[in-house]
């Protein structure tokens, strides 16, 4: 993924410029690696997904790094979300011998679980520091007014970028 450590400065906080050389000679720039566009099929999330999976899917929706996924990105993030949600819902504990009733329990997700999941979101770029171990930053612009726009769609914000770039 990206170095072990603490966080990189973010491009804004650093003392000289990204074009001035550093000690060994190398530039301080991100490389840039340019595809041709594909339609992305965004998957519709599971209607019986628990709240906390369909909050977590949602937002990766709506992330601004999200015109860069592609579709295996999009298996990856409805297979976190799919197993998340099967994580947090009640689990079977057993059979009431009386009534003959299933019962369920809230059982708290295992650490290791837990682990996987921060490590396939990170892979995801899910979080600011994950997108910063790889210098990746998102500056969120604000227009003169500071009432956003209507969000764009996945489609529209891809296209938009293409046509900026």
């Amino acid at each position: 993924m990206g170095t072990h450590g603490p966080l990189g400065k973010r491009s804004s906080e650093k003392m000289r410029p990204a074009h001035w050389k550093r000690n060994d000679g190398k530039a301080d720039e991100t490389p840039v690696i340019t595809v041709d566009a594909t339609p992305v099929i965004v998957p519709e999330p599971d209607e019986d997904w628990h709240p906390v999976a369909r909050r977590m899917f949602d937002s990766l929706e709506a992330s601004a790094h999200a015109v860069f996924y592609t579709q295996s990105d999009w298996g990856v993030i409805y297979l976190i979300c799919e197993n998340l949600s099967r994580d947090l819902k009640p689990k079977f504990v057993g059979v009431n011998e009386a009534t003959g009733e299933v019962l369920t329990r809230s059982v708290p997700i295992a650490g290791s679980s837990l682990a996987a999941y921060t490590k396939m979101l990170g892979n995801v770029l899910a979080t600011e520091a994950d997108r910063r171990r790889l210098k990746i930053e998102v500056e969120m612009n604000v227009g003169d007014d500071d009432v956003p726009e209507a969000p764009l769609s996945l489609t529209e914000r891809r296209e938009k970028m293409l046509k900026e770039a």
